[in-house]
């Protein structure tokens, strides 16, 4: 079938020129609508459920709520994972599915759910954004001269949102900072107690002035006229005018004389600051699941900027962008292709010096932009996005091993004829000369696609990283072949129609002498090669347990997200004095263009934390603008960062990146990158535990960025209602709690329309009647017979400790201690720390320990390597014997491969001082493909000598010489073709780089082995295994003597 495609490629030459210009303008097509993107969606499918109760404790939120939901959402389908953080106000439920369920399926199966959670009166739960973790694309202020933050956020929430989240491909766009405008009542005690009224009467009678009324219609001659009955509150002097009730002589009790009533804004739930401003309004523009970030990015810039062209906004009012994904997009782009561009060009500088012939060279360079045509026009079909590890991962040197094989092969067999003075035929020479490594070859591309089935297996954030990868060198290595088969004759013979003669080449004259020489004295000594063949590999393999292991290589984002953890305790106040002098130090950095600050939380509640948490925002200039002394390398930076913070004591430090960031607490529902989770029921215990971990693992070398997520250490005032004295006073317990309640957190009672814009108006007692204990206790709670009782006379009030924030998993309470590794490899750090936490901490029952973030996703990614990669050899192996109709010649080659190729990889990762990640996984499961072809090609040669009649050891020299050139220049070509990929530090690098190490040191030590110790391999297993019926190159061979044709 292989050889009939060649022969009727030759046969029907224009078709097959028709076809290639169709796939050129197809291919340009597909690329044009290729969708490209810097850091692929990793993230699980997720749906988080979010509910706010202001002013409940976070003890009562887990009981109350997040207990409620979970209980409800056990069972869903698909679901693999069940999270909950309960904080103060806040509950937010996080459902993680398996890879490949729908993200509008899962959501459904949530809401079907949701309803039937029984939770208090009035609480609603919410569905979170439509969003990855990798969607946050857009951060933005919105500047106003002469405007308060408050009215900034009016228009923020009310205009700016609902324009944007009209854009198609935006999921939300999340408020962050500013102050919330609200119409509040504030209620003054004594006045209320003077006219022997309650806060119940104050929000019962606003409840009941804030609304209009229906009246149907009216004919008035021949006209309809509705009619409307208008009673919307307007302005603050119009509440003022409400009557409460009346006094016995018809005076009323207005608003007015019981309360204040002003334009306030609500509680505070977080801060942002960017650059020397400590409070502006942020906005985050949250891309939709699924959607491509270059795509939206472009649809919101252009919405940006007609909003910011006048009209919609006030007059003074704009839109500033400070974080747009498309630069990271952008920058990313431009390494890849720099990378490609040089790989390309020293590709073709090898194919030229080894061939000697410009036409040959450039018709086997045409085979790399027509595969990645073939390519993109796949991968638009299969929609798989291109991203800067699918495209930067294709080694162009690999793409073009089938086409020089081919020419090379075309190439040598027409100059054979020249020389012999003979004009040859020239489709019937490209014919013989195709087909007789058409074979070979198409089982050559088959084993590389087989090296990379383990990688279509694995799971979760790495099979959603390394996935598109394989699907694109697969496509490009089929379109490669197709191309090796058809165009590359069909092109032969048109280009080499004209005398082609073989040019004497300086790099290539040793193979007559020195190569032969070197080959000859091999297999004399065969036994002797072998033997340091094993020693090598052995030596590799020892070498390998210095080489350090991660779980990923981190993408260099050009950004630090740097977090800040604070005391569970700390006020708003105390936390608007600290973050600003943290961000002033990061500013301090020449290093650093933009740095901004976020303290808290959204209003939206989709991050669930509290004023003891702020993060930093840092945009980094490109690495050569740098100063010396951070050597261009961002860990270095990150430690001089690490070193002038840890001027602030009693703060713990964490660094990341903002993808990376959002990515490592979708994996593990920690923000840090490794964690520790403590499951167990009691709090109290649970930070004992920590709290001996912690002192077990803070010290290992390599810990970094250490801290626990302490739960305990929130101060509440509790108040406790005797229900003895309620019942005596004649007070419903319920009651007290409604003025608790409403006095203290403030209850909203209506709102107030502002044309399309709505307020809360709230009713809340007057500061003085809140601000300390003793004020409290003279809180006013009216009995069912119309009496004012002391709030002090029905309850205890007390300062007590309780929890900050509550985390939940699978059903089970869990403490968190999260750290980074810096300065040591990831495997060993863990190690160390899971030994030492082993001598040091007893856990009792009940209890248990988790090693979890990238620690967990390595682990899980080696086991299912491990079963994967023997069933890949097996495949492989099948492959091997279909091509070479031999078992001892696939043999042959596995053992050549397992000997020759791990020890230029594993060398490459110990010198450059890589670490050995899922990146370098995959590198080495393409680089045995890759050697395994070189095996195929020249034991299928070898083979064929023989059957021609050449005895035995003149095949293998015949043979070795014969296939020098293609191997030496497949071998180079794949080498360099990576070798930008392999030196670059560039933005965009990181997560390839690993791989390209491993291929080119692998590839490099691989072919020059190859060369030697295959034909040996060779040699000695035809010595013990011959073949089972004699040939006329048998018989040759064993007529000779054993060693009588090696003499030189």
């Amino acid at each position: 079938m292989i050889d009939s495609l060649v022969r009727l490629a030759l046969r029907y030459r224009v078709a097959v020129l028709a076809l290639l210009a169709v796939l050129i303008a197809y291919g340009g097509y597909a690329f044009t609508k290729l969708p490209i993107e810097a850091y692929p969606d990793v993230a699980d499918t997720w749906v988080q459920v979010i509910t706010q109760w202001p002013g409940h404790a976070s003890e009562e939120v887990e009981r109350q709520v997040s207990l409620p939901i979970e209980l409800q959402m056990n069972g869903v389908p698909h679901m693999t994972s069940l999270r909950s953080t309960s904080i103060f106000g806040l509950s937010v439920v996080t459902l993680i599915f398996e890879d490949g369920t729908d993200s509008y399926f899962a959501r459904q199966q949530v809401v079907e759910r949701m309803g039937d959670a029984k939770l208090p009166q009035g609480v609603e739960p919410d569905l979170g954004p439509l969003a990855s973790p990798v969607g946050e694309v857009y951060r933005f202020v919105l500047v106003g001269t002469g405007l308060d933050s408050s009215e900034l956020k009016a228009i923020e929430e009310w205009t700016v949102e609902r324009q944007l989240r009209s854009v198609p491909g935006v999921a939300a766009v999340v408020s962050f900072g500013g102050t919330t405008k609200q119409y509040q009542v504030l209620v003054k005690p004594e006045r209320l107690a003077a006219h022997h009224l309650t806060l119940d009467d104050i929000v019962e009678t606003l409840e009941k002035s804030n609304r209009n009324a229906g009246g149907g219609f009216i004919e008035v001659g021949p006209q309809a006229v509705n009619v409307r009955g208008v009673g919307l509150i307007k302005t603050p002097e119009e509440i003022l005018s409400i009557a409460v009730r009346t006094e016995g002589d018809g005076t009323p009790v207005l608003i007015r004389d019981v309360a204040e009533v002003r334009i306030g804004h609500a509680p505070r739930l977080g801060i942002v600051g960017l650059g020397e401003q400590d409070d502006v309004v942020q906005g985050l523009v949250l891309m939709r699941k699924g959607e491509q970030a270059g795509e939206v990015l472009e649809r919101v810039r252009d919405k940006v900027a007609e909003l910011n062209s006048g009209g919609t906004l006030p007059h003074g009012v704009f839109i500033r962008a400070f974080h747009d994904r498309s630069n990271l997009i952008a920058t990313t782009t431009r390494t890849v292709l720099r990378n490609l561009t040089e790989g390309i060009v020293l590709v073709m500088v090898i194919l030229f010096v080894f061939l000697g012939n410009v036409r040959s060279a450039v018709l086997v360079a045409l085979t790399i932009p027509l595969s990645l045509l073939f390519a993109f026009i796949c991968m638009n079909a299969v929609k798989v996005p291109a991203n800067l590890l699918s495209i930067g991962a294709v080694d162009f040197g690999m793409i073009v091993e089938g086409s020089v094989f081919m020419v090379e092969n075309i190439y040598r067999q027409l100059a054979e004829h020249w020389e012999k003075g003979d004009k040859p035929e020239i489709l019937r020479v490209i014919r013989h000369a195709a087909q007789e490594v058409a074979r070979p070859m198409f089982f050559s591309v088959l084993i590389i696609v087989c090296a990379y089935l383990p990688i279509f297996t694995l799971e979760r954030v790495e099979g959603k990283l390394f996935r598109p990868m394989a699907l694109t060198v697969t496509f490009a290595l089929a379109g490669s072949l197709l191309l090796a088969l058809t165009a590359a004759p069909v092109l032969s013979s048109y280009l080499l129609r004209s005398r082609v003669v073989e040019k004497d080449n300086p790099l290539l004259r040793w193979r007559k002498t020195l190569y032969v020489s070197v080959l000859r004295t091999a297999i004399r000594w065969r036994y002797v090669v072998v033997a340091a063949a094993i020693a090598l590999a052995a030596g590799s393999i020892l070498l390998s347990r210095k080489v350090g292991s991660e779980f990923l290589p981190h993408l260099d984002e050009g950004a630090v997200w740097v977090r800040a953890s604070m005391p569970a305790n700390i006020s708003l106040t105390e936390s608007r004095e600290l973050v600003p002098k943290i961000r002033r130090a990061l500013m301090e950095f020449p290093e650093a263009t933009i740095v901004s600050s976020q303290t808290g939380r959204p209003d939206d509640g989709t991050d669930p934390t509290g004023f003891y948490n702020a993060e930093f925002f840092v945009q980094l200039r490109d690495h050569n603008e740098w100063r010396k002394e951070t050597g261009g390398r961002k860990e270095h930076l990150v430690g001089m960062m690490a070193e002038r913070l840890s001027q602030f004591p009693g703060i713990a430090f964490g660094f990341s990146q903002p993808i990376s960031d959002n990515v490592e607490e979708a994996t593990s529902g920690v923000k840090g990158q490794l964690a520790i989770k403590i499951y167990g029921p009691d709090l109290e215990k649970l930070d004992e535990l920590a709290l001996q971990i912690g002192a077990a693992v803070n010290d290992v070398r390599g810990v970094a960025d250490f801290g626990i997520l302490r739960e305990l250490g929130q101060t509440n005032l509790a108040i406790e209602v005797d229900r003895s004295k309620a019942a005596q006073f004649s007070v419903d317990v319920g009651h007290v709690q409604d003025v608790v309640e409403a006095g203290v957190g403030g209850r909203v009672v209506t709102q107030v329309l502002e044309g399309e814009r709505r307020f809360d108006l709230v009713v809340r007692m007057a500061e003085s009647a809140r601000d300390d204990i003793d004020s409290l206790r003279r809180l006013q709670v009216g009995n069912n017979k119309g009496h004012l009782i002391p709030l002090g006379q029905l309850a205890t009030l007390r300062y007590v400790s309780g929890a900050s924030r509550i985390y939940r998993e699978n059903n089970s309470r869990y403490i968190a201690l999260k750290f980074s590794v810096r300065d040591r490899d990831l495997g060993s750090t863990v190690a160390e720390a899971q030994a030492r936490v082993a001598a040091a901490v007893k856990v009792p029952d009940l209890y248990k320990v988790v090693w979890s973030g990238e620690f967990e996703s390595q682990r899980r990614a080696n086991k299912r390597l491990a079963i994967i990669v023997p069933l890949t050899l097996a495949g492989i192996t099948a492959l091997l014997i279909l091509a070479l109709r031999s078992v001892r010649d696939a043999i042959v080659v596995l053992i050549n491969v397992l000997l020759t190729s791990p020890v230029g990889g594993i060398l490459a990762l110990y010198l450059t001082g890589t670490n050995f990640s899922v990146s370098a996984g995959v590198g080495f499961l393409a680089l045995f493909g890759t050697s395994m072809q070189t095996g195929v090609i020249l034991t299928s040669y070898f083979g064929q000598l023989r059957t021609e009649g050449v005895a035995l050891d003149e095949a293998i020299i015949l043979g070795s010489q014969v296939r020098l050139r293609p191997v030496l220049m497949t071998g180079l070509a794949a080498t360099i073709g990576l070798l930008p990929a392999a030196l670059s530090r560039a933005i965009g690098s990181d997560s390839q780089r690993p791989l390209a190490i491993v291929i080119v040191g692998g590839l490099l030590g691989s072919s020059l082995l190859s060369l030697i110790v295959l034909p040996v391999l060779y040699r000695m297993f035809l010595q013990f295994w011959p073949d089972p019926r004699p040939t006329a190159a048998n018989a040759a061979a064993a007529n000779a003597l054993p060693d009588s044709s090696l003499q030189p």
